[in-house]
């Protein structure tokens, strides 16, 4: 619930290799690591990422939508 993206790119398949520059960087740079991540490899695919934990087995497709809870600021004093 309530999950933040932060990216939504194109994978190394497409014959992306710049796939994690931005404007502000000085150099081109690709999102996987060098060696590829632990545990994963290379993102070959198209990718997204979003801040915190998802839950579900690892490689598997999820499902993302609209809250159906209103988000509430807790901050907000009157």
């Amino acid at each position: 619930m309530n999950k933040k993206v932060y990216r939504v790119g194109s994978g190394a398949v497409n014959g992306t290799t710049n796939n994690a520059y931005c404007e502000n960087d000085m150099i081109e740079k690709n999102i996987t690591p060098l060696g590829g991540f632990p545990h994963y490899g290379v993102v070959n695919e198209d990718f997204l990422l979003i801040k915190g934990g998802i839950a579900g087995a690892k490689k598997r497709p999820i499902t993302l939508r609209k809250c159906i809870f209103p988000k509430t600021d807790t901050n907000f004093i009157e």
